[in-house]
Parts: structure tokens; C-alpha cells; sequence
């Protein structure tokens, strides 16, 4: 009716942040109101010019979904059509919460977001406005369980529980036991003696060589062992020369040992990633997923 007619003019100038037309709307929804007065129709007029342009299929998507989805075609125009096309009521509900943020996604990545977003909300939007996914990413992301305590659990089988047999750490720990052997050549070559230059050389190595491989692991497990270092020895890539020096009170041969040899249970040092996981949010938790499944 006549009411209809208005409100959806008020919704429109409320849309475009036309506020002379959007009172003037509202008086005449008031006058409608008390006193039965019909109307002018110059608003319902521009609205239906407005709709016009955006053709046949928004005419019929009105006549399939009702004048509710009229202020999203006003205000979405050409992307409302297509979204809501694709997507029926899934659509609407997304331009309906999410407005420019999921116009611009989907503008940005096609429909394939839409699924991501219907799945994940306003987690999804973050991920999706933060990183450059690829049409393959975000069908790997759409498909991912939809609770978090799923996600974390898929992303620990992802990673694995066995780090101290995992190819990377054996390859490690050999590096670290090469240490080991120039350490001995060091006291050989020094008459038992390890300086503290010595120390120095096979501090930074080490440190070096857990960088490097620091590097090399899955992006969520780095976070928690970053996590472990700083409430450990306070630096998130392990004890630094300061906290050796004051662990060992300046006993350059103790220093120099310790760097020479790898955790012996690193599985034990670890063993509460799961854990870890299961505290993080949907967010993090599609973020690690991502991550994960580019080897970063």
C-alpha cells in the first residue's frame, strides 16, 4: 500500500544519507498516518527509476523475495543483483549484516567468498581483508570445519605430534651435534680451554641455526614455540648470551656445552600445542590453516 510505498522511501534516503529528502519522507509517513491523506508519488518515482536501470532480474528477484531486498538493491545496485541472484537468501542475509564489507569481498574474489562468509562471518571478513587468497584458498577455506575446537584439531593432525622424528628436526639436530664436534676441536686446539670468544662463536651459531630453522616450521607451532621462549628465557628465539651467562655464572665451557646440544625431549617441550590451539580463536585458528597450507 501507501505505507509500504513511503517506508521504502525512507529507507532509501536513509541508504544514501539524504537527510532533507529523508525527513520530508517522514513527514508525509506521519501525515499518511493521521489522517489518511494519500501520498505523493515523487519519491516512489525515483525509486522505481533507480530500479529500472538495474533490469529485468531485479524486478523479478522483488518478486521472489518481497520489497525487503529493495533498500539492498538500491543501495548495492549491479553486486546486489548478482549476489542475491546466486545466493538467494543466503545473500541477503550477508549484504544485510555485512553491507560494503561483503560487497567489496565478493567484487574482489567473486562469489566463491560468499561461502567462506556464510560459514565463518565476521571471522571470515577478516581473513579475507587481510590476505590475498587465491580462488583455490578460498575453496580450501570454505570447506574446513565450522567449529573452532574442529579447527584446531585439524590443524594439529596437519602438523603432526612427533616433532622430534619430523625430517626437519633430525636434520637439526645434526646441525647441532656439528657444533658439538667443533666444540671438541676447539678444546683439543686449546688445551682444554674454551675462551670466551669460543663460547661467543658457538652461541651465535646455535642461535643462527634456530632462526633458520625456526623459519622453516609451520607458522601456528612457531607461534607457540615463539610463545615458550619468551616466558622461558624471556626472548622468543631462545636464551640469549645474557641469560647463558647468568644461567652458567660466566662458565665459558658450561655455555659452550649447552649450545652444542639439542632439547632431548623436544616432543615433552611441545606436548601442549594442542592445548594452545584449543584456546585460539576462529579467526587465528583459519589464519594457521592458511598458513599451514602454504608452508609458511
Amino acid at each position: 500500500g501507501e505505507q509500504a510505498i513511503i517506508a521504502t522511501q525512507m529507507a532509501y534516503y536513509g541508504l544514501i544519507n539524504d537527510q532533507e529528502n529523508l525527513e520530508l519522507a517522514t513527514i508525509e509517513w506521519q501525515m499518511e498516518l493521521t489522517d489518511g491523506g494519500a501520498p505523493g508519488n515523487t519519491l516512489a518515482n525515483e525509486v522505481s527509476q533507480q530500479l529500472s536501470k538495474l533490469g529485468p532480474d531485479a524486478v523479478e528477484l522483488i518478486g521472489q523475495y518481497g520489497n525487503d531486498i529493495i533498500p539492498l538493491l538500491l543501495k548495492h545496485k549491479e553486486v546486489a543483483v548478482d549476489i542475491i541472484g546466486a545466493y538467494g537468501d543466503k545473500g541477503i542475509a550477508l549484504l544485510t549484516r555485512y553491507g560494503n564489507n561483503a560487497v567489496d569481498l565478493i567484487t574482489t574474489y567473486g562469489t566463491p567468498a560468499v561461502d567462506l562468509m556464510m560459514n565463518y562471518g565476521d571471522d571470515a571478513i577478516e581473513v579475507l581483508s587481510n590476505n590475498n587468497l587465491s580462488p583455490s584458498e578460498i575453496s580450501y577455506l570454505s570447506k574446513l570445519p565450522g567449529k573452532a575446537s574442529e579447527l584446531s584439531q585439524d590443524v594439529q593432525l596437519k602438523i603432526g605430534v612427533d616433532y622430534k622424528n619430523s625430517p626437519m628436526r633430525m636434520e637439526y639436530e645434526g646441525k647441532v651435534s656439528d657444533l658439538a664436534k667443533q666444540l671438541n676441536q676447539m678444546i683439543q686446539n686449546n688445551n682444554g680451554i674454551i675462551t670466551e670468544a669460543d663460547a661467543r662463536v658457538l652461541s651465535e651459531a646455535r642461535r643462527n641455526l634456530g632462526i633458520e630453522y625456526k623459519n622453516m616450521t609451520p607458522g601456528p607451532l612457531r607461534d607457540y614455540i615463539y610463545e615458550l621462549n619468551t616466558i622461558r628465557y624471556g626472548d622468543p628465539l631462545g636464551p640469549d648470551w645474557k641469560y647463558l651467562m647468568r644461567k652458567y655464572d660466566g662458565n665459558y665451557l658450561e655455555i659452550a656445552e649447552a649450545t652444542a646440544h639439542p632439547n632431548k625431549d623436544i616432543n615433552k617441550f611441545l606436548s601442549d600445542f594442542s592445548d594452545w590451539l584449543g584456546l585460539k580463536d576462529t579467526e587465528y585458528l583459519l589464519e594457521a590453516e592458511l598458513r599451514v597450507l602454504r608452508g609458511e
